[in-house]
């Protein structure tokens, strides 16, 4: 029987999974921070599994990066200090096959087909067939898209997450305006990501705080954290309606990530009433359905389907 690792590596987390035939994956997650590279987050999760001299028939990684196309080049990860290629990971360990995926595509897959969702536009019935697209915000904003999900394959990779930031309105504009003496160019992940929301808060606030630190206040009625989460929900509602307008996603949009998971009591109407405020296409962007995913394992479970290990 087939025996395959995969993993869905993010900025902050790695999943990884063992497969061997139709056994239950054996499952592990570990914080980025704890190791200086991908290689020793293999290494250790083999080693706690008694895996170190068993050859993988397949490894599939899904990769917080823009995938090139030949996979022998060296592949740098966006937020994370951390580089890797095929030949690299060929040389390290007893692997036969490799697949290098981008994070959100695997991301899509785990999620498209599922029913394990939250509708935020219950007005807007879904299609089974059409464009669908899958974006979502932790460590950075990652999104993904398939042309049609009756035939879904492969869905195509994407940098969505690094468009300009569009600002709209003067609140928002004073936003761009602080963030581009910090970074030059502003983009949607410097605004939508575990990152941004610190962003948006040290720009209301002036405090230094973390994404989590951000929530917990939030959770417990800190006015200051709630409006800061308000913010990134009303820019998160735009975005979403750009991209409505971009793909036209009748199969609908997709949102997954940590702060979709996080954020979710604070989804309320000022996330649907930012998102269709396109003027005069407000129309036809309320007609697109939008839901919130509710797995938090929709990228190890995407690369497990595309393994196929039984």
């Amino acid at each position: 029987m087939m025996k395959c690792l995969t993993a869905d590596i993010g900025g902050t987390f790695s999943r990884l999974a063992w497969l061997d035939g139709d056994r239950a994956p054996a499952i592990e997650i570990f914080q980025n921070e704890s190791f200086s590279d991908l290689d020793q987050v293999i290494t250790t999760f083999l080693s706690n599994n008694n895996l170190t001299n068993v050859t993988i028939n397949r490894m599939v990684l899904a990769l917080p990066a823009p995938i090139p196309s030949d996979q022998d080049k060296l592949i740098r990860l966006t937020n994370i200090d951390w580089q890797l290629s095929k030949r690299s990971l060929t040389k390290a360990f007893d692997v036969q096959e490799i697949m290098l995926i981008n994070d959100f595509q695997a991301a899509a897959l785990g999620v498209i087909g599922q029913t394990d969702h939250q509708s935020l536009n219950p007005s807007a019935p879904g299609s089974s067939k059409g464009p669908a697209v899958v974006t979502g915000a932790g460590t950075g904003l990652g999104l993904a898209w398939f042309a049609d999900i009756s035939n879904p394959g492969l869905p195509q990779a994407t940098e969505g997450g690094h468009v300009d930031f569009s600002p709209q309105n003067a609140h928002q504009r004073a936003l761009h305006s602080y963030l581009e003496k910090r970074y030059k160019h502003v983009s949607y992940e410097r605004v939508l990501s575990g990152e941004g929301l610190q962003n948006i808060d040290n720009f209301l606030t002036g405090k230094q705080r973390l994404a989590q630190d951000i929530h917990e206040a939030a959770s417990r009625g800190k006015t200051d954290a709630i409006a800061s989460i308000q913010l990134f929900i009303e820019i998160l509602g735009s975005y979403v309606g750009n991209i409505a307008l971009f793909f036209n996603p009748q199969a609908g949009i997709y949102l997954t990530g940590g702060l979709s998971q996080h954020l979710a009591p604070w989804f309320d109407e000022r996330f649907l009433s930012s998102m269709t405020a396109k003027g005069r296409m407000a129309e036809q962007v309320a007609r697109i359905p939008v839901y919130r995913s509710l797995r938090d394992d929709a990228g190890l479970y995407g690369t497990i389907q595309l393994a196929r290990c039984s």
